[in-house]
């Protein structure tokens, strides 16, 4: 999620992907932001996807099962 207390998910995902240890695991950014910056920053940080609240179950599974 973007919106997290202490850090949020944008620091969370540079973290993860500037990790050598982490840097392939698949990131879905889950959040109630749906602006158009937002998912521009999370693409351009390497976010392998974006998905807005609310969503279906269904949306989301296809999405996580594209990652895998």
């Amino acid at each position: 999620d973007i919106d997290m207390p202490e850090m949020d998910g944008f620091e969370v995902l540079k973290r993860v992907k500037n990790n050598p240890a982490t840097k392939i695991i698949p990131v879905i950014m889950l959040t109630a932001r749906s602006a158009g910056a937002d998912f521009e920053k999370a693409i351009n940080s390497d976010a392998d996807r974006y998905v807005a609240k609310p969503f279906k179950t269904k949306f989301l599974l296809e999405k996580i099962r594209q990652l895998l």
